[in-house]
């Protein structure tokens, strides 16, 4: 795997916005063993880095920011963190894209599990080499994408199999 360029301590500040003002912040740090979603909106030329790695680059900055930890890109029967690439997150046009993360996948969630899990929503943006995040409410729409990854799920199968 390559490596990837970016701050190793990378500079949040999350807000929340007046519309939401009341409602209260989640805590800056989850349990790492707990699986959950984080959705995030970010325009896709905040993100610094070659536009492929896009996603590798913003779920590690969250990560580091959330967790104290880099972002676990390895499957592995003992858990991975996985991505969902969306469309146009390695477009040269500054376009606002969602990036979907999932942490601490073990095994393969049905839908209904899925919206049970703790979901945390962001929009962000940066300014400079400072990234600003707003909570948002997380709905429904996240549910129906395959925990932790369509093809890391095959693959964890696979490990399973033999490992069993």
């Amino acid at each position: 795997m390559e490596s990837i360029s970016h701050p190793a301590q990378p500079d949040f500040t999350t807000r929340t916005p007046k519309a939401v003002k009341d409602r209260p912040t989640p805590p800056l740090q989850f349990p790492a063993d707990e699986p959950r979603r984080v959705i995030i909106q970010a325009c896709v030329t905040d993100i610094p880095g070659c536009p492929r790695k896009r996603f590798h680059v913003l779920g590690d900055d969250f990560c580091q920011y959330r967790l104290g930890r880099s972002f676990q890109w390895q499957v592995s029967v003992s858990g991975y963190d996985g991505c969902l690439i969306l469309a146009d997150c390695d477009s040269d046009e500054p376009l606002k894209r969602w990036f979907v993360y999932d942490f601490h996948v073990k095994t393969l969630l049905t839908e209904e599990e899925v919206l049970g899990l703790p979901h945390e929503v962001y929009r962000a943006s940066r300014q400079g080499d400072k990234w600003e995040m707003w909570v948002e409410t997380a709905g429904q729409r996240s549910s129906s994408y395959v925990w932790g990854g369509r093809e890391e799920q095959k693959l964890l199968s696979e490990l399973r199999e033999v490992s069993s």
